[in-house]
């Protein structure tokens, strides 16, 4: 009995113990539930509480973008050159996301008296000189998946801008987007505004840009290929950048609402990146070129400060320079059989003689005359506010002879002196080069943008290259007797017939000061030769002149007075501006005055109407049409 009672026992025993053990695995597993509730409370009440109270009012609520306006740029008389235009939508019910048709501003008005949730819009530019400034101020676009990839900021309805200032100071002058906060229903439907933020303008900029010199330099240029740059000479602020052909920018500022209007925009638009001339490409500052002739300027101050030659050294020119068994020619004689005789620097540069320019590049030595060359700014950027600006190209030995594993011979330092061979420049780095020779020597940085809202314009940008005044006066004496009698600058005498001889005044600062026109021309070839061994040619035209606020305001205003009484065409030619346009002018340089000096560059390219293209020719016409207004 005993042993029976005692295994009773530990039975019970064992049981109370297992009892014991569920009962306390069963509470601590009600306890570690209860921790978790509690803890996943916590995280949704505390640690994610805004979250999920912004995903239940996101339910209830939704958020409509306004679109902020982009920044406007101004001209150097502070009128606008672009303006900001909204495209108006009629949204069809009243859900969120609803469909959407183009319509006119009146009928959007009087949508919007009713109920404004009818109606939406969208900013897009219109550009008041849509194909003058097209390469300047650029176009916009819709954003691209790099674009977004780039910039987390952009939005995939937003608009960027793709060359030109509208590239360069994007983010500057887009703005912020405001938005409206709508309370809607189950199904949808906005009912009330419960929010709203208005949008921010992004920053304008005011550019030196002269819109009617502009477009003056455009319909200057005609049907030919290639670039006309106007600086104001003191400062190298630039007036105006025109490159042909061009495009047309509004075209590309988004949908019309007329169907074949639009249907016309779209094969523009097609048209323009088809088009095998290359409509976008800046030849302004992306274009490069041999210089031709308006490099003899280089070799002879190359020349003067190295004391290599002077005013009274003088080249025997005979029609050909024979060096071995190569000979070398002047224009002239290649022309025309004719030879210039016995002649010096300012004659030289006035008759643009090759031949003295070949041995003036032969006693100042390749080497010094390539550092010359970039000096004047020749082989690098400029630094203009715009993309796609080109290096160029300066030549010399060293070079030669790494890039192309040969020797530099002396045919080579005489091509390099008439800025022939492989030298290689942009029509900006020239109209910089000119003017420095106007301002002395002071070479100035070409700039656009004059404020953009933290930066603006400063003289700083000018340095001197510590030449001597009388090596550029020299210079520029050659340059003012290329526009006088003798010149190869026939188109621009008239301007220079109250002045004397410019190699007998011995002032052409002076000269210049009084209005004097200081030119150059320059035919430059390139390319391979045709079965008569000759080369196609671009045509240069560089001018550089005083000119006078009071007498600018004169002309035009004798030009308005012709055009209202329709008497331009027999008088004073076919007018480029409207009479609004010569009224604004007029009222611009009233108020605002007008640059002192400027510098004028042409580059006509070759084509295949006119292969050979002439400075003193086709350059030379556009440049003259410019100062008919000026002068």
């Amino acid at each position: 009995m005993k042993n029976l009672y005692t295994k009773s026992s530990l039975s019970s025993e064992k049981k109370t113990v297992s009892t014991k053990k569920r009962l306390f695995f069963l509470a601590l597993g009600l306890m570690i539930c209860f921790l978790l509730l509690s803890l996943r409370l916590v995280e949704l009440q505390v640690v994610k509480g805004k979250t999920y109270q912004q995903l239940a009012d996101n339910n209830r609520q939704f958020r409509q973008d306004i679109p902020a306006p982009r920044g406007v740029f101004f001209d150097r008389y502070h009128q606008p050159l672009v303006l900001n235009k909204k495209i108006y939508y009629q949204n069809e019910g009243e859900g969120l996301y609803p469909k959407q048709n183009l319509i006119d501003h009146n009928t959007a008005l009087n949508l919007m008296t009713e109920n404004n949730w009818q109606v939406s819009f969208q900013m897009r530019r219109h550009y008041l000189y849509p194909w003058q400034l097209a390469h300047t101020l650029g176009y916009l676009a819709p954003v691209s998946a790099q674009d977004l990839a780039n910039n987390r900021q952009l939005k995939a309805n937003d608009w960027v801008g793709r060359m030109g200032l509208e590239r360069t100071f994007d983010q500057v002058l887009r703005g912020k987007d405001g938005y409206r906060v709508f309370e809607v229903d189950t199904f949808g439907n906005k009912k009330r505004v419960i929010n709203e933020l208005e949008a921010v303008a992004g920053q304008d900029i005011f550019t030196s840009l002269d819109p009617y010199l502009s477009k003056i330099a455009y319909e200057a240029m005609g049907q030919m290929t290639g670039a006309v740059i106007i600086l104001d000479a003191d400062t190298s602020q630039v007036l105006s950048v025109v490159s042909k052909p061009s495009f047309n920018s509004d075209d590309l500022s988004g949908s019309l609402l007329d169907s074949s209007l639009e249907a016309q925009r779209k094969s523009n638009v097609a048209s323009f990146f088809a088009d095998e001339r290359e409509l976008f490409f800046n030849r302004a500052i992306g274009g490069v070129y041999p210089p031709g002739s308006v490099f003899k300027m280089v070799t002879a101050v190359a020349g003067l400060e190295a004391e290599a030659f002077d005013e009274r050294k003088t080249v025997l020119d005979e029609g050909i320079l024979t060096v071995g068994d190569y000979q070398y020619a002047n224009w002239l004689f290649t022309a025309r059989g004719a030879t210039d005789g016995e002649i010096a620097l300012v004659q030289a540069i006035a008759r643009s003689n090759d031949i003295y320019f070949y041995k003036a590049a032969e006693w100042v030595g390749p080497t010094a005359l390539a550092n010359q060359a970039r000096v004047f700014g020749f082989g690098e950027k400029t630094g203009i506010e715009l993309s796609g600006e080109a290096i160029g190209l300066v030549p010399d030995p060293a070079w030669k002879e790494t890039k192309m594993g040969e020797r530099w011979f002396l045919g080579n330092t005489y091509h390099f002196g008439i800025g022939q061979g492989d030298m290689a420049t942009t029509p900006l780095q020239v109209a910089q080069f000119i003017q420095a020779l106007s301002k002395k020597g002071e070479l100035c940085q070409p700039r656009l943008v004059l404020d953009d809202g933290k930066t603006k314009w400063s003289a700083d940008s000018c340095k001197n290259l510590g030449l001597e005044e009388s090596s550029i006066e020299l210079v520029l004496r050659g340059m003012i007797a290329a526009c006088q009698p003798g010149g190869t600058a026939a188109l621009l005498f008239k301007y220079n017939q109250e002045f004397p001889p410019a190699d007998e005044y011995k002032d052409a600062f002076k000269m210049l000061e009084q209005g004097a026109v200081a030119c150059k021309t320059g035919t430059s070839e390139f390319g391979g030769q045709d079965e008569r061994g000759r080369r196609r040619t671009h045509g240069w035209f560089v001018a550089t002149t005083s000119v006078q606020a009071q007498q600018i305001e004169q002309n035009l205003a004798e030009r308005l007075e012709l055009e209202r009484n329709s008497a331009l065409d027999s008088v004073a030619g076919v007018e480029v501006l409207t009479e609004q346009e010569l009224e604004q002018w007029l009222e611009g340089i009233s108020k605002h005055g007008f640059p002192r000096k400027i510098a004028v560059v042409a580059l006509v390219e070759s084509d295949d109407s006119i292969p050979f293209k002439e400075g003193s020719r086709e350059a030379a016409g556009v440049v003259e049409m410019i100062l008919r207004y000026l002068k």
